[in-house]
């Protein structure tokens, strides 16, 4: 009971975020999103801040394991690698709230060196999962044999982070965004 509690708790903070940013958290708010009494949250964190970090790891975690179901699913290291760039950027509300969440992690990264670490961690799993889907994409013969798996993975998630901040601030359509990362893919020679 007392985790549904934690887990609920984390669930409505990032709703919280999503919609009104970081800074806009308040424990009420979550407390009215998360359908609890209001000082519940600050039983089990002890400010809004440490909720705000823990619902950021705890949306972290839950992606990754969606992801992952997701990938078990897909044969192909190419489509896997498609599957996971394009994750990142497609147009529904659960890709959304995910770009807003880590929208407001990595501003908050930008002044606090702790926060920083744990979003240069994330971007490193993320490119590591890119590199492995590279790597095995070049060894099925779904891409150029010349191409470095780790430096086409750096490449590519740098290109798909930008485009994620030009799709948070609505400066670049979804579907152009797209059509940017699968031109890059072609760049790779991709196959299929």
């Amino acid at each position: 009971m007392e985790h549904d509690r934690r887990t609920r708790i984390l669930e409505a903070t990032c709703r919280v975020i999503a919609a009104d940013g970081a800074p806009g958290v308040r424990a009420g708010a979550i407390a009215r999103e998360a359908g609890v009494s209001r000082g519940l949250p600050l039983y089990y964190w002890p400010t809004v801040e440490a909720i705000v970090l823990a619902a950021f790891a705890h949306h972290e975690e839950r992606e990754w394991a969606r992801s992952d179901r997701e990938l078990a699913g897909l044969d192909d290291p190419l489509e896997r690698l498609r599957f996971l760039l394009l994750d990142e950027i497609a147009d529904t509300e659960r890709a959304r709230t995910y770009r807003a969440i880590w929208a407001e992690y990595e501003r908050i990264a930008a002044f606090d060196p702790d926060v920083r670490a744990l979003v240069r961690a994330r971007g490193e799993r993320w490119e590591a999962a890119l590199a492995r889907e590279l790597a095995a994409a070049r060894g099925a013969g779904r891409i150029r044999a010349d191409v470095d798996p780790e430096t086409a993975a750096a490449r590519l998630g740098t290109l798909a982070v930008g485009l994620i901040w030009h799709l948070r601030c609505q400066t670049k359509e979804p579907a152009d965004v797209r059509a940017l990362l699968e031109g890059e893919l072609s760049a790779l020679a991709l196959r299929g």
